[in-house]
């Protein structure tokens, strides 16, 4: 397993009617993909749908072969 921790960049939601059928995103050029009609045991929540990944948020990536095996949004405490 590798760890990434960084913003998101690069992102392109899942859009059905464009004809985009995976949602993906890069973090410190680690790119990953997904889908919620794509079965997978690692993280596929598309934004469509409810998913947390936008643009420009902090994240730590738990992964094996670009797939997300743990998601995390970093969170900042507000003084």
């Amino acid at each position: 397993m590798k760890i990434v921790e960084g913003r998101i960049e690069n992102f392109t939601p899942y859009h059905p009617t464009a004809g985009y059928k995976m949602e993906s995103f890069m973090v410190k050029g680690y790119r990953f993909e997904y889908s919620e009609y794509r079965t997978t045991a690692g993280f596929n929540q598309t934004t469509a749908n409810g998913g947390p990944i936008w643009p420009g948020k902090r994240v730590r990536v738990t992964f094996l072969v670009n797939q997300i095996a743990r998601l995390e949004i970093v969170k900042y405490n507000a003084k």
